[in-house]
């Protein structure tokens, strides 16, 4: 059937930001292997001591999410000082004459 204005095909493929099945099988694996006792055990030793693969951080980011940074500013604290301090010492200089 040749394009004709104002025609909307039936089968408009899988809504946009929905996962795919491969992407919800392999996360449904991955969990399962995150929550086993010896793979958390293992993967706790490796965490402590800093030798966790990127991979593993890469996985549980997806699965559980990234931490969450707070930062903090208490109200008595003035940051304009900090700010002219910051401009006053790495401003360029703009002097041409020599």
């Amino acid at each position: 059937m040749p394009f004709q204005k104002g025609h909307k095909p039936f089968n408009r493929g899988r809504p946009k930001g929905s996962k795919s099945k491969a992407t919800t099988e392999m996360g449904l694996w991955a969990r399962s292997v995150f929550e086993s006792a010896a793979y958390r055990e293992a993967a706790e030793a490796r965490i402590v001591g800093g030798t966790a693969t990127a991979i593993e951080i890469y996985w549980l980011q997806r699965i559980y999410g990234k931490p969450v940074e707070k930062h903090e500013h208490e109200a008595g604290e003035s940051l304009l000082p900090l700010i002219k301090n910051l401009f006053a010492t790495s401003a360029p200089s703009h002097d041409r004459t020599s």
